[in-house]
């Protein structure tokens, strides 16, 4: 079975408590995507809602743009 490794620290780094809870879980969520598509972190525009929904989030949009905010996550092309 696949796995991903998340540092136990992780929920008081700044960049997690500054994502706040929506953030941060479609964060966790697109890492455990990513790895299991090999995606090498890669995630597109298009699967931005299944991952939303599958982390409980209900605004994927504004999680995502404060991902971007807080440097967990960058703009590409594709997503």
């Amino acid at each position: 079975m696949p796995w991903v490794r998340l540092d136990d620290d992780f929920f008081d780094h700044d960049k997690a408590v500054r994502a706040g809870r929506d953030g941060r879980d479609l964060f966790i969520v697109s890492i455990a995507y990513s790895n299991h598509n090999l995606l090498d972190g890669k995630i597109a525009r298009e699967v931005l809602s299944h991952l939303a929904m599958k982390a409980g989030v209900e605004a994927p949009t504004a999680a995502a743009e404060k991902l971007v905010e807080v440097g967990l996550w960058e703009t590409t092309e594709r997503g």
